[in-house]
């Protein structure tokens, strides 16, 4: 008994353990349902008690309504619609967008949860204490002055194609509507970004560390060293709080040490998000109160701020990307921006527009990737892209230089050169050296390794979910199909073996007995990539992160609605669904029908045998005449068993057989009367409705004459 018991014990954990998809894909569209800000319109970064305040990074919520749209995609496209109306007045998407709760007044916010300034930071000005009240009343919602990370054109390119397909066929399709309302912003942020971003050598630069994903990589510090030099650089940074630091060691705690972690790292980038509105002679503020830029002259030349322009590979990346979705939104507007309701431009205007998009996406590309006479942001040493064209003490190699793959689809002699460095090939870095890949920092080999050390940069195998989706992508455009699913699946397993089942105790049974349950999926923005133990506090992020849980959406469910079969045209569901009630409507008047017949011949059925007077004679002679065939029959039978050599004749055995079968002594009749009784004419008026051929029976009430005579007149016999 207790073996059994041992052994079903063990059946149910290894069941308990196993790693269930539906219910990772279950938990992480939970966490996206239950931080659904109303107030704000998407995806919120998290609750206020656990993030510090209310707020929203349009990036983040932009890739949480991308997973959105793998089930609904109406949900998707409006939330998508509302984040792009939170442009800043150049047509940038912000950094941050605060909610209605946080005061505009709060330079800093009173937690310890978050980082991130308050309001007042961004606008750099003093609010007297009689405008509080007119301030927070406003429905306008504050920002932040820094940019998003530029995804938002290729976020609406995938959710167009995860639209199902009964809508992309129809005469006024959503999906088509979805892409004529987004396609004037984002061409606005698109020429923005190249008018006032674009170096000489064709590659755009990031003025902030914020603009990326990436704003831990070791790589920033080398040139954020250069802000401490300003002359104003003590007098900002000695704002910042102490609990505000210490929220930001923590959060990065897996890469840097507390110290370095603040002043190599979050004081420069503090610094330089108070001066990104201070350009020449002019300071650009957004204040809650007006939608229009104010600017402020600072006469002081000490003022002024140190130039900051990275020339990034992961900002490039993505901003090419973006610039190839959005080309593929111009062809498909091109065709049928008809459908669209007040879409003014007109078809001349959208070609137009195309070549414009694909001028700037090819220029980028050639920057980025290189041609046979440039190099772009490609290190021949290294068979790997550098994180940016200039190089820093600090820079490592990093899942950022895969991000050109995720952009676009290489070359091949680039392609496998790349590509070596996921196969674990001897003798170079690799970022498949830990049992859960991918990590963020290379492994074995890395050149740059010892210049990290220098600046203590932590050698902790991490993994950042996030790249792990960019990494899958870029194998998928380039064909290698087998990679995408080994890091789709490990990712998987990653956060299966981070999910720790909780295990209550069976006291009741005999033996001491414990069985796992599920628990929710450990959804983080980073890992241990040795064990898959996640990390709690990472940059701004907690165990819960609606980043993770879109991330994990986006890399387990498939980036594209499957077309339908090329012989099945499109389905109108409203005249299927008017077709169907007919349908119905007409088997329930059959089935009405039958009922009603059936009802009545029951009703008519005769309850016992009756002979009429003057058939007697008829039907006697009858008898008689079937009575000597049956003798005569059985006579010639008899004749035949005698030649039979055995005791008795085949005929007689065949007989008895059939006669247990078809006669039975309880009825009181021979065979032959059986047979008779079976072609006996006198019920032949069963079944009919001609009353003068019935026989006569007991008077019934009139309802039921009645209703007779009604199915007599309408009856066909």
């Amino acid at each position: 008994m207790h073996i059994l018991c041992a052994m079903s014990t063990l059946a149910l954990s290894v069941a308990a353990s196993t790693c269930d998809e539906r219910n990772l894909e279950r938990d992480a569209a939970t966490v996206l349902a239950n931080h659904m800000d109303v107030e704000l319109g998407g995806i919120g970064a998290g609750k206020n008690n656990v993030v510090g305040f209310q707020y929203m990074k349009p990036a983040e919520a932009l890739l949480a309504a991308q997973a959105l749209a793998h089930e609904d995609f109406d949900q998707a496209a409006t939330q998508v619609q509302r984040i792009l109306g939170y442009r800043k007045s150049d047509g940038l998407l912000p950094h941050l967008v605060y909610g209605l709760s946080v005061p505009s007044y709060l330079q800093w916010l009173p937690s310890n949860r978050t980082f991130h300034p308050g309001p007042a930071f961004w606008q750099q000005i003093s609010v007297r204490e009689d405008q509080k009240k007119e301030i927070v009343s406003n429905s306008t919602f504050d920002t932040s002055t820094i940019s998003a990370p530029p995804v938002a054109g290729d976020v609406a390119w995938e959710i167009f194609r995860l639209a199902p397909y009964d809508l992309v066929l129809g005469v006024r399709t959503t999906a088509v509507q979805f892409l004529c309302h987004v396609y004037e912003p984002l061409m606005t942020i698109q020429k923005h970004l190249f008018s006032t971003r674009r170096s000489s050598n064709g590659l755009l630069t990031v003025r902030h560390p914020w603009e990326t994903f990436s704003s831990l990589s070791p790589h920033w510090k080398g040139f954020l060293a250069n802000l401490k030099k300003a002359p104003d650089y003590k007098t900002i940074v000695r704002s910042i709080p102490e609990e505000t630091r210490n929220r930001f060691a923590i959060g990065a705690s897996t890469m840097f040490s507390a110290q370095d972690a603040v002043k190599n790292m979050y004081e420069p980038m503090i610094y330089l998000a108070a001066q990104t509105h201070r350009r020449g002679q002019s300071s650009e503020i957004y204040s809650r109160k007006s939608t229009v830029l104010e600017y402020i002259t600072y006469a002081s030349a000490s003022d002024e701020t140190a130039q900051f322009g990275v020339e990034d590979v992961e900002f490039n990346s993505l901003m090419l990307r973006s610039s190839l979705g959005l080309v593929n939104i111009g062809r498909v507007l091109v065709e049928h921006s008809s459908m669209c309701k007040g879409f003014t431009l007109t078809q001349n205007e959208l070609l137009n527009d195309v070549k414009e998009l694909r001028a700037m996406a090819s220029g980028l590309k050639e920057a980025l990737i290189g041609t046979n006479t440039t190099q772009g942001l490609w290190n021949t040493s290294a068979d790997f892209f550098a994180d940016s064209s200039r190089m820093a003490l600090t820079t490592t190699h990093s899942l950022r230089g895969s991000l050109p793959s995720y952009a676009v689809e290489l070359d091949d002699d680039k392609k496998m050169r790349l590509m070596k460095h996921f196969l674990s090939e001897p003798g170079s870095f690799s970022f498949f050296c830990a049992r859960f890949p991918a990590v963020f920092l290379a492994c074995s080999g890395d050149d740059s390794a010892g210049a990290a050390e220098l600046f203590d940069v932590r050698s902790a195998d991490a993994t950042w979910i996030l790249y792990n989706y960019f990494v899958q992508r870029g194998f998928v455009r380039n064909k290698f199909l087998g990679l995408a699913d080994y890091l789709r699946n490990k990712t998987r397993d990653m956060i299966c073996k981070a999910t720790t089942p909780t295990r209550p105790h069976l006291s009741w049974f005999p033996i001491s007995l414990t069985m796992e349950e599920p628990a929710p999926a450990a959804l983080a923005a980073a890992y241990d990539s040795r064990d898959g133990a996640p990390v709690a506090i990472f940059d701004d992020n907690y165990l819960g992160s609606t980043l993770a849980a879109a991330t994990l959406l986006n890399i387990l469910l498939p980036a594209v609605t499957l077309p339908p079969s090329p012989d099945t045209p499109p389905i109108d569901h409203r005249i299927l669904s008017v077709i169907m009630c007919v349908e119905l409507v007409v088997a329930f008047g059959v089935a009405i029908s039958c009922f009603l017949f059936s009802v009545y011949f029951v009703a008519n059925r005769p309850r016992h045998t009756r002979l009429f007077p003057g058939s007697k004679a008829s039907t006697g002679a009858a008898e008689r005449d079937l009575r000597d065939k049956l003798d005569r029959h059985g006579d010639e039978l008899e004749d035949r068993g005698r030649l039979s050599p055995s005791g008795s004749s085949w005929a007689e055995r065949y007989s008895e057989s059939s006669c247990s079968d078809d006669y039975s002594p309880r009825s009181g009749h021979a065979q032959n009367e059986l047979e008779h009784a079976l072609i006996s004419g006198v019920d032949e008026h069963y079944g009919s409705f001609n009353e003068a051929e019935q026989p006569h029976t007991p008077p019934s009430n009139s309802a039921w004459k009645a209703a007779k005579n009604a199915l007599a007149d309408i009856s066909p016999w």
